[in-house]
């Protein structure tokens, strides 16, 4: 299975200049929302904004149970996906012995959760809308990671495409083949029909997965890699929006995820 590096984002060293960024400073990775030093920004608040959410929704689809730390208190429970219209995330707390469920007592939260088994955690608020009901949280204004993954990888054996809808040099090429897939990215074998593309390129067009999803995306070209058959794309999603890419992380949930392996490298 080819596999590429599509969900690294660039890393730089000194995090206190970054204002909107994922990077990374002794071995951990963070998005921030609020350093002062706009001239070293990488990166958009929308980018960063969208990287928050892909993250959390990586969280609740295939990490799922987390701790919320309240007041000095630890609250476990799942978090689940947005439902459909909504950006908050719905977590439901484990109820107390007698039954009875845990309120949040404040609106400011730390997540804590483990991926692949480095801890991370992530800073937001919270609100519950009704006493039985589930407690909203809302997207992060921090994530901290103690990996350099925002979302994980899932190998697709088949099925899974890339049909191009733009002009330009993609306009009579039929589809890419997709060889595996984030939320956030995918790598795609590129044929000789797109022999001029290069890093950095922007192509419109529609992933498409064999159960009939569909999602409108724009990808980013981010590394390219020769290969038997053509060339491996490192790609990143763009402009999905927040429920697309909530719908797509539930489709993730059922594929296996990969591992790391020497086609990771640039």
């Amino acid at each position: 299975m080819l596999t590429t590096n599509h969900h690294k984002r660039p890393v730089v060293e000194e995090e206190k200049h970054l204002r909107f960024a994922h990077f990374r400073r002794a071995n951990r990775v963070a998005f921030a929302a609020d350093a002062p030093d706009s001239h070293s920004r990488h990166g958009s608040a929308a980018e960063d904004e969208a990287a928050r959410h892909a993250h959390l929704c990586f969280v609740a689809a295939e990490v799922g149970r987390i701790t919320v730390e309240i007041d000095g208190a630890q609250v476990q429970g799942r978090l689940g996906l947005p439902e459909s219209g909504r950006s908050d995330f719905p977590f439901h707390p484990d109820p107390f012995k007698d039954g009875s469920l845990p309120r949040p007592t404040r609106p400011g939260v730390t997540l804590r959760y483990a991926v692949d088994g480095h801890p991370c955690s992530a800073e937001t608020r919270v609100r519950q809308d009704s006493e039985e009901g589930p407690w909203r949280i809302d997207l992060p204004r921090a994530v901290h990671l103690g990996t350099d993954r925002v979302t994980a990888r899932h190998p697709v054996r088949a099925g899974w495409n890339f049909v191009p809808r733009s002009g330009g040099p993609m306009a009579m090429v039929g589809h890419f083949k997709v060889s595996d897939l984030s939320a956030t990215g995918a790598a795609l074998l590129f044929d000789d029909g797109a022999s001029g593309l290069q890093p950095g390129d922007h192509i419109t067009g529609e992933l498409v997965g064999p159960r009939g999803e569909r999602f409108r995306v724009i990808v980013e070209v981010r590394n390219l890699h020769e290969a038997p058959g053509g060339t491996i794309g490192g790609v990143e999603f763009q402009g999905m929006g927040f429920e697309p890419v909530a719908r797509l992380a539930a489709v993730l949930r059922g594929i296996p995820q990969g591992s790391t392996d020497a086609s990771d490298q640039g």
